[in-house]
């Protein structure tokens, strides 16, 4: 099973990965470490502010809202294809947002559920209201 913390590492580089294309930013590999690792925090902390009595835990997560929307319940994943399932995840939010002209900032990105019915939800605001900050 993959290491909750790096769950949410590999989440946070898909989500500035996002913002990247989006504000047509080039990576910068030492800015960047910094951020995600500080955003996996703050994930981390408001995760376990809602959810006190479910620590580390993600039941699924779900990308867009409909018609486009993707939902991963298996969160068990193997280390061995943690990668894969990284590249797959980041390259599904680069592709996304290549090719939206425009993107309403209350859209749901991504959410990551910690029971069935309730999580924590991402819109496109909150990335950009995040990491424009940053960058």
């Amino acid at each position: 099973m993959t290491n909750y913390m790096e769950f949410l590492q590999i989440i946070s580089i898909g989500l500035l990965r996002y913002f990247q294309v989006y504000a047509k930013i080039k990576e910068d590999d030492n800015k960047d470490k910094q951020v995600v690792i500080h955003l996996s925090n703050e994930i981390d902390m408001e995760l376990k502010r809602r959810f006190p009595y479910l620590k580390e835990t993600i039941d699924s997560i779900t990308l867009f809202e409909t018609p486009y929307e993707i939902t991963c319940f298996d969160m068990n994943i193997n280390p061995d294809e943690i990668l894969s399932f990284g590249n797959e995840y980041i390259e599904l939010l680069v592709k996304f947002i290549s090719l939206k002209k425009s993107v309403d900032y209350s859209y749901h990105v991504l959410e990551l559920n910690v029971i069935p019915f309730d999580g924590l939800t991402i819109t496109h605001g909150m990335i950009v209201g995040y990491f424009a900050p940053f960058y």
